[in-house]
């Protein structure tokens, strides 16, 4: 970590999101989030990409991520 460590997790968050939201979602995501299977695969996507951009280790911050991004 640098000199502005929570910048630093913010900016990598937002580009595990950008990543899981624009790249890694396919069309039938898309098609189907208000279902209950495209919403869960798109979440999965989501909690995947954050935690493997973050290298997260304790799973209580990215269950507060994930469970956030279910909510909006």
């Amino acid at each position: 970590m640098g000199k502005w460590p929570v910048l630093e997790t913010l900016l990598t968050l937002f580009v595990a999101h950008v990543l899981a939201d624009f790249v890694l979602q396919t069309p039938w995501i898309l098609d189907n989030k208000r279902h209950w299977k495209g919403f869960g695969l798109h979440i999965l996507i989501v909690g995947l990409t954050a935690w493997l951009f973050t290298a997260a280790i304790n799973p209580w911050p990215l269950m507060v991520i994930v469970v956030s991004h279910a909510l909006t």
